[in-house]
């Protein structure tokens, strides 16, 4: 409601679409944000920022992507047009819940399987679709599975090591794992010196 009330008299003085625009990249780097959320994160301090950043972009998103859909449009084909807009609103969101939902799924159950444990898979699963729905993040810049606590890559199974004490999980920091330490991590897991 926000980004609506900032939107609304911007949209006859600057059009649509730098509305669309500046509210995509307002989203998207709210997306960005969020993506870099830690294993031990807090509502307050690591996520809550990044929701309020991607709220008031989509809220100039569909302010603007309502007013270009129905603007001059004839009064006696109105309810059709604003019928068709709402119907791609629910089947866009609809598609890509899905889609990101299963790209989530697929990053947990790699990043377990890899050895990881069960706050890192989810940091994870929830960084891989803030990323893959970043139309700027190649796949090179993804973040990449680590298995936790080894040392190098001769170490036993990562199934078979003792479980880390509580709050010495890795930090997820972009691409690369990060200990407690601030030393970065291959994807392997091994501190990289």
């Amino acid at each position: 409601m926000i980004a609506a009330g900032i939107a609304t008299p911007l949209l006859p003085r600057i059009g649509t679409k730098p509305v669309i625009i500046a509210g995509a990249l307002i989203a998207a780097s709210g997306i960005y944000y969020l993506s870099y959320t830690p294993v031990d994160g807090a509502f307050l301090s690591d996520l809550l920022p990044g929701i309020g950043v991607v709220a008031i972009g989509i809220g100039a998103v569909f302010t603007g992507v309502t007013t270009a859909a129905t603007e001059g449009v004839p009064p006696d084909k109105a309810g059709i047009a604003s019928g068709l807009l709402n119907a791609s609103i629910q089947f866009g969101g609809a598609l890509g819940l899905a889609v990101l939902s299963a790209v989530a799924t697929d990053r947990t159950n790699s990043v377990l399987q890899t050895g990881g444990n069960p706050p890192l898979a989810l940091t994870h699963s929830s960084s891989a679709p803030a990323s893959s729905s970043s139309p700027h993040t190649s796949p090179s810049r993804r973040p990449t599975p680590a298995r936790a606590n080894t040392q190098h890559d001769s170490s036993p199974s990562p199934r078979s090591q003792k479980k880390p004490e509580r709050g010495t999980y890795p930090r997820h920091h972009g691409s690369a794992l990060v200990d407690r330490q601030r030393r970065p991590r291959t994807a392997s897991g091994s501190v990289c010196h």
